[in-house]
This record gives structure tokens, C-alpha cells and sequence, in this order.
């Protein structure tokens, strides 16, 4: 599992992490490092349903929905694996 305490202060290996104010927010999921749970993230994505709410990043795959403030950085998910073309 990554470390999110290392790769979120440019230690680890991966040197992609943003900080989420800079995270789309036009619905596109990306994977999130998750600041009340030591070396988690998730897949989440942003929408606001409501004016000014405070609960805005969605899980992908669940109705779970977590305050604005919950996350710190971001990166793209990768792209799918490439079908082998026969």
C-alpha cells in the first residue's frame, strides 16, 4: 500500500500528488489521499449537491460522502489495462 504521509510530502516513489484545491471538479474520479486514516486513499470524485454544502467528495463505488476538508492530495487514476489485440 502506498505510504499517503510520504508520497503527500514528496518522499516516496510516486511524484504525482497534488494539492486537492487543485483536484477536477467536474465529477472525474480520482484517487485521494485520505488525511483522518494513516496511509489510505480513495477513489473518489467532486460534487457539489447542494450550494456551499460541506460534504462534496463522493466514493466511486458507494453512497459514502465526505467533507470537503477530508482529503489532501490527489493524482489521475491510470489508464485501464490495454486489451491484447488479437
Amino acid at each position: 500500500m502506498l505510504e499517503a504521509r510520504y508520497v503527500a510530502q514528496g518522499d516516496g516513489a510516486m511524484n504525482d500528488w497534488q494539492p486537492i484545491e487543485t483536484a477536477p471538479k467536474d465529477g472525474t474520479a480520482i484517487l485521494a489521499i485520505d488525511v483522518n486514516i494513516e496511509d489510505t486513499h480513495q477513489i473518489v470524485y467532486y460534487e457539489e449537491r447542494h450550494p456551499k454544502s460541506l460534504y462534496v467528495w463522493h466514493m466511486s463505488d458507494s453512497c459514502s460522502v465526505y467533507h470537503r476538508d477530508r482529503f489532501t492530495h490527489w493524482m489521475p487514476l491510470p489508464p485501464p489495462p490495454q486489451e491484447p489485440k488479437p
